[in-house]
């Protein structure tokens, strides 16, 4: 398993951040990391009351609530 804490810190400062106000999403671009996948799984844990999810080319990740 490979995780990315650059990915993380960007994700878990725009949840700290948009924690409070409900309907926030986002979407993050990467340039196919290969690691998003793994990352944005733990992350999924950590923040269960968002959804993070890798788009089909692994080439971003979308971010809501």
């Amino acid at each position: 398993m490979a995780y990315n804490s650059s990915i993380a810190d960007t994700i878990n400062s725009f949840i700290q951040i948009e924690s409070s106000k409900p309907g926030s999403s986002i979407r993050f671009e990467y340039d196919k990391a290969k690691d998003v996948i793994d990352t944005v799984d733990i992350l999924n844990i950590q923040h269960p009351n968002w959804n993070l999810r890798v788009d089909q080319y692994y080439d971003g990740v979308h971010v809501s609530r």
